[in-house]
């Protein structure tokens, strides 16, 4: 990267509110139908799109290219989740997603204007993810700051709460990855106050969701690239998953998650709407790693060792 180029000093987001276009019945019954009988699920779409196509394979570069392997885990933990992605011939559009769970379909439009990358290498532009409601409705969600275009941002992953009411998403970009949680009513992103870090594979493994939605649960990191970000645990209220609270995190003395020899949070499971248990590797700066396994009461907001 050029040393005289520097990165903007604030991404600001323009989570769109009151963006919602309802269609005329007419418009929607001529819309076509996505039908996988192998998967077992359906979904409409805008005639206008053209042909959509399942995304079969992870990548499809060859598996030496220096990418290969990020994007193969990426796609198989998206699969595991059930998102389902789909690629068009259509070039207003970049991608789809679909999640059967919740029968929720969100997708990225490209705007018109075209930005020089700060490399000079691409042409980029402007992201706005948008989801399709259950009567055809199309609402903006959120569109990447022009700021961060040329600096490859752009939306890099997506999926739903278990009801549909939350969408969560990715902005990827150069230097920083930015995980946002938002309200599908409200277009409120309910994790623009909480310290946290996050690349696209959390999206899919570290976000868990009781299943009436009542309760989640978010595993973060702490990133030594950017400085962001803490290792820990927040569970939200009960009730009330807009309010997120810090349940665990490592103190001093600690090696971070992200080195190979660092401390780890895993085996994080929500085992109903009122517990969560998770297993904790420390490992010292100085001497022995050792583990510890724990009890989050939610109601309570108690947390206990379990032996």
């Amino acid at each position: 990267m050029p040393e005289e180029v520097e990165m903007p000093e604030e991404k600001t987001e323009e989570v769109i509110e009151d963006e919602t276009a309802e269609l005329a019945p007419s418009e929607v019954e001529g819309w076509k139908t996505y039908r996988n009988e192998e998967y077992g699920f359906e979904f409409q779409y805008p005639k206008d799109w053209g042909e959509i196509n399942l995304e079969q394979q992870a990548v499809d570069e060859p598996a030496e290219h220096f990418d290969y392997e990020y994007k193969r885990v990426i796609f198989e933990a998206q699969m595991k989740v059930g998102v389902y992605t789909f690629f068009l011939d259509n070039k207003k559009i970049k991608k789809i997603w679909y999640q059967p769970s919740s029968e929720s379909l969100a997708f990225v439009e490209y705007g018109e204007e075209e930005y020089e990358a700060v490399d000079s290498r691409d042409i980029r532009k402007q992201e706005t993810l948008k989801i399709i409601g259950s009567k055809g409705e199309i609402t903006q969600i959120y569109t990447v700051p022009e700021n961060i275009v040329p600096w490859y941002g752009k939306i890099g992953a997506v999926r739903f709460s278990l009801g549909g009411n939350y969408v969560c998403f990715i902005e990827d970009g150069w230097e920083n990855t930015k995980l946002m949680i938002v309200n599908v009513q409200t277009k409120k992103n309910i994790l623009k106050d909480i310290d946290s870090w996050f690349n696209r594979l959390d999206i899919y493994q570290n976000i868990f969701w009781s299943q009436n939605e009542k309760v989640l649960a978010i595993k973060s990191y702490w990133s030594s690239f950017s400085g962001e970000g803490r290792d820990g645990i927040f569970v939200s209220d009960y009730g009330k998953p807009e309010k997120l609270n810090q349940v665990f995190t490592f103190g001093e003395g600690f090696k971070a998650m992200e080195f190979e020899d660092g401390s780890e949070i895993y085996n994080i499971r929500l085992m109903s709407d009122e517990k969560l248990y998770f297993s904790v590797k420390f490992a010292p700066y100085e001497g022995e790693t050792y583990e510890k396994k724990y009890e989050y009461i939610v109601k309570t907001k108690e947390l206990k060792e379990v032996k």
